[in-house]
């Protein structure tokens, strides 16, 4: 009875009430394709009025979450794989691509969660042309890739293996992989990172990914020998000094100091990276000011000239008509 009182008054709904609609029945998981058929038609109608944040709420209410994903050797209930392929049927591939035209306009407002979500919609359901990825997307994920968190760093680097973005080095480069050096890593994370460089390095076969992967590597063994360390009672680390063998089959260890001095090396060099960088294109905006300044000052010469010969006819013209 609420679905037919619902399915009698959606026309009479404004824009606001229909994305709480959708909110409500996905919170209910109801899957009717015709009922959400309906709802688009209204969705369109009311497009327009809807901001970038509510775009993308409405792309993950109508597209399943990679994580939701079945791979080959996972262990999934069938009404899991039932629900995944009911919410794929809400919405067809012409109807989320309108509301991809207009997204660009919105793109430079998202916050990272945001972008790398609208990513993830984009390469799992093919959304998109080339412009729209390396114009839009991926050069918005490029200008705040400072400012993603570990998820959302590993999250685009999944979807970016996906897409097999590799034509743009400067891009990794000089972007996504010194990012790795800014995190302050723990052990998990760190693991999360390194399983995200070799799906990357797995799919993107021709993209260079050996010094953040041993960056991390390097880490994950640092880890393993602090944990050994610590497991240790006092007295058998009251034996160990800066550098010595460990025991329990342990080898060689460098202190937590030390691996955290390593880190910090890192994060300088990142750093000093990005500062190089910014100056770089601090100086080419200054040549181009610089430039600009000079050809200001010309066109104000040449208009200058072009007065002065002016003012000469007219004197000329003045003295020709006295002497008349």
């Amino acid at each position: 009875m609420a679905f037919d009182e619902v399915k009698r008054r959606i026309g009479q709904f404004n824009s606001q009430h229909v994305l709480q609609l959708c909110i409500a029945l996905d919170n209910l998981n109801y899957n009717n394709v015709d009922f959400w058929d309906e709802i688009q038609v209204y969705i369109m109608k009311h497009l327009h009025k809807y901001n970038g944040k509510e775009l993308v709420r409405i792309l993950d209410l109508l597209v399943p979450n990679v994580e939701d994903d079945l791979d080959d050797d996972d262990v999934v209930y069938l009404h899991k794989e039932i629900e995944k392929k009911q919410k794929l049927e809400r919405s067809e591939r012409e109807f989320l691509q309108r509301i991809i035209n207009i997204i660009p306009i919105h793109v430079k407002d998202f916050y990272p969660s945001r972008l790398t979500r609208l990513a993830e919609v984009c390469v799992q359901r093919e959304l998109g042309d080339d412009r729209f990825y390396k114009e839009f997307l991926f050069f918005y994920v490029e200008k705040k890739i400072k400012m993603f968190s570990i998820d959302n760093y590993c999250r685009i680097l999944r979807v970016l293996g996906t897409k097999q973005y590799t034509d743009d080095i400067i891009f990794w480069n000089s972007f996504i992989f010194p990012r790795i050096y800014l995190f302050p890593l723990n052990k998990s994370d760190a693991h999360q990172v390194w399983e995200s460089l070799v799906a990357l390095k797995m799919k993107c076969q021709d993209l260079d990914c050996t010094i953040p992967i041993n960056y991390i590597e390097s880490l994950l063994k640092k880890f393993e020998l602090i944990d050994g360390y610590e497991q240790l009672t006092p007295e058998q680390q009251n034996k160990i000094k800066d550098v010595g063998e460990l025991p329990i089959g342990v080898k060689k260890t460098i202190m937590h100091t030390n691996s955290l001095d390593m880190s910090k090396k890192a994060m300088q060099e990142a750093q000093q990276q990005l500062i190089s960088e910014s100056q770089h294109e601090q100086r080419l905006s200054k040549e181009q000011d610089e430039e600009y300044l000079k050809k200001k000052e010309k066109r104000e010469q040449r208009r200058l000239k072009r007065e002065q010969r002016k003012r000469n006819q007219e004197e000329r013209g003045n003295v020709l008509y006295d002497s008349d």
